[in-house]
């Protein structure tokens, strides 16, 4: 059986100490704005609703570029350190790139790094291959596995769903990323008109935030949004996260990459199930514990 779709291309006291205060109170509330994300409120299904569907089509959402603190550059370029202090003159540039295992990562490049690969074009699915690996991709192919074990026919789509953001912001600022997946979330309709892919009883649409690595910290925030195919409506949306801590993490993401991917579909793992019981599907968390 061919569980992939075809791919469809797509078509946002003291007065002084007093204000000193409110000041500083503003700025702990925008720092928790954007650490936390300010999102819309999860949608909880109809009672046995999701537990009917049984054929789905699965849609991963573009993924966002990784997020490293500190930058991998110190690494690569210990001499970096001495940027800061202007001790030496390095042409260093803020950019989303490729590494050599096909993650993708916002951050600093210097101009003869030989080890990663400048993304300058935007991503899209035709310029999607083999050498970007796909978070995202990666959430979907483990949710898709977890519904046939129930029986469920879930079928992956080949595109990645487009995030609502102008093709100029497809760039190493994260804030543009994190609006995007926001704006996504809080969408209570599809623009998308599915019933040209295929007849499903629903529609999964698979995305990802707080993508990022802090420290010693590797976080993973997985977002599902439940859609009806004929008329677009969203269902049901979920969102959950989960972090793991060693002082390996900023090391998982040498060579191939593959200690670090492995890191992720942990994460993904410990999620998905949770996620999945959260839309109305229960029983997922014991098969899970079974495997």
């Amino acid at each position: 059986m061919n569980n992939t779709a075809d791919t469809m291309p797509w078509p946002h006291t003291n007065p002084a100490s007093f204000f000193t205060l409110i000041k500083l109170s503003s700025l702990c509330l925008l720092l928790a704005c954007l650490l936390t994300g300010c999102w819309a409120a999860d949608i909880k299904p109809a009672r046995q609703d999701p537990a009917k569907l049984q054929s789905l089509l699965l849609v991963p959402l573009e993924s966002p570029p990784l997020e490293v603190i500190p930058d991998p550059l110190t690494q690569r370029m210990p001499a970096y350190g001495h940027y800061d202090n202007m001790a030496m003159p390095v042409a260093l540039t803020s950019k989303r790139y490729r590494n050599a295992g096909g993650v993708i990562i916002a951050g600093l490049l210097s101009a003869d790094d030989e080890q990663n690969h400048p993304l300058d074009a935007p991503m899209t699915a035709d310029s999607a291959t083999e050498l970007v690996w796909n978070p995202v991709q990666m959430v979907a192919e483990l949710a898709q596995t977890q519904f046939e074990s129930r029986n469920i026919d879930a079928r992956l789509n080949r595109a990645p769903y487009p995030l609502p953001m102008a093709d100029n912001h497809r760039n190493a600022n994260l804030q543009h990323w994190r609006r995007a997946t926001q704006d996504w979330y809080a969408q209570e309709q599809s623009p998308m008109d599915y019933r040209q892919l295929g007849d499903f009883d629903g529609v999964l649409e698979i995305g990802i935030g707080n993508y990022r690595i802090f420290e010693g910290q590797t976080s993973l925030q997985i977002l599902l949004k439940l859609i009806d195919p004929i008329t677009g409506r969203v269902i049901a949306r979920t969102r959950t996260e989960d972090f793991n801590v060693d002082g390996a993490a900023l090391a998982s993401l040498q060579t191939d990459s593959q200690a670090f991917k492995r890191r992720i579909a942990a994460l993904g793992e410990q999620l998905l199930p949770q996620a999945l019981e959260n839309l109305g599907w229960p029983g997922f968390s014991r098969i899970l514990a079974r495997r």
